[in-house]
């Protein structure tokens, strides 16, 4: 989304952003997580948004913003009072760097998002490890 470009979610929905640090302590650089369904070893996936019901939600990437939520032409004083700026999607973050971005989703009006889950393929064929970041509001 460009610096003049305004959104708002579908009825009946509202759109969730959280902030996320992430710090590479590794010393290679590389993306945090991968967009990818099917994980490679050392890989963790885009953290899923689970809410008071149980349900989970998948990150809204930038390429999906425009398919998702519904683009306002000529925004009036109140959507510009409301407004919360976008940092999009997470890239290379080089060792010993960090990076400060947004993670977008968009859920039902009557749910509240309870926590982040992750899943991390870690090499040599051992079992996926499942890490959940409890979020407050």
């Amino acid at each position: 989304m460009g610096a003049e470009s305004f959104t708002k979610s579908p009825a009946g929905m509202k759109a969730v952003v959280v902030r996320v640090v992430v710090e590479n302590r590794g010393f290679e650089g590389g993306a945090p997580f991968t967009y990818l369904e099917l994980l490679s070893p050392g890989k963790i996936s885009l953290p899923r948004l689970v809410t008071n019901t149980g349900r989970e939600y998948k990150a809204i990437t930038e390429h999906d913003i425009w398919y998702t939520l519904t683009k306002i032409s000529v925004p009036d004083e109140e959507v510009l009072k409301l407004a919360t700026p976008f940092r999009g999607t997470f890239g290379y973050i080089g060792s010993g760097k960090s990076d400060e971005r947004d993670l977008l989703y968009v859920i039902p009006e009557n749910e509240k998002p309870e926590k982040l889950v992750m899943i991390y393929q870690p090499p040599l064929n051992r079992p996926p490890v499942t890490l959940e970041i409890r979020l407050s509001t």
